[in-house]
């Protein structure tokens, strides 16, 4: 499988020929600026989850798979709208792949071992899954449509750490103008393996002017 994202506008003859003749997905991004009824449902997610959320709409052809295997750097709540599609869920392969900040590239079918296990979504249906868990859906019998709500993006400790500590700098900042000078030329002969085993021959002025900044 590959993802094709073209420029501009796309126009309805080409993503229908898509869509008919090589059995691709079509992907509508934002749909709750076009249905008050999504746009709803999303504002009372939001409300429950204490954050922004978002919301993708998916149509696949019969007999067809939209994405190949991948893990999203959000959560997802898959709403099916129209017809069936069956879903499979994969253990994130490592730890270091476990609560992802960024989506995955695709995989291959045997880089990602046995699913945990496999639901087919109908009509009415409801599905919950963590960013980090790879996932896949294969549609067979007749078309489907299902909405995605998500939520969880850059909702981390270190997103919160980092916006805090960002604010707070800015602020300390503009309090202290030790914070606004140059560094010294040598500052960085005071770090690195290269100077690791020079003791007294490293750069002056570099730890004093940090240790009285910081003081």
């Amino acid at each position: 499988r590959k993802t094709l994202n073209g420029t501009g506008k796309a126009k309805s003859k080409d993503v229908w020929k898509r869509f008919n003749d090589d059995k691709c997905s079509a992907r509508i991004l934002h749909p709750q600026r076009h249905s008050k009824k999504i746009a709803g449902v999303l504002a009372m997610l939001e409300e429950v989850w204490g954050c922004q959320g978002g919301c993708n709409a998916y149509l696949t052809p019969a007999s067809s798979q939209g994405f190949a295997p991948h893990f999203d750097d959000i959560c997802a709540y898959i709403a099916q709208i129209e017809g069936k599609k069956t879903w499979s869920f994969y253990a994130p392969r490592s730890e270091e792949e476990s609560f992802p900040r960024q989506s995955s590239g695709n995989f291959k079918q045997n880089e990602i071992g046995k699913p945990l296990f496999s639901v087919t979504l109908q009509p009415g249906d409801f599905c919950y899954f963590p960013r980090g868990i790879i996932h896949q859906a294969k549609c067979t019998e007749g078309h489907s449509l299902h909405l995605t709500f998500s939520t969880g993006y850059c909702q981390t400790w270190v997103d919160l750490l980092r916006q805090a500590l960002s604010n707070n700098l800015e602020a300390v900042t503009e309090e202290n103008p030790p914070f606004r000078h140059s560094l010294p030329w040598t500052f960085f002969k005071n770090f690195g393996v290269t100077y690791e085993n020079f003791g007294e021959e490293r750069g002056e002025g570099g730890a004093e002017g940090w240790d009285q900044t910081v003081r």
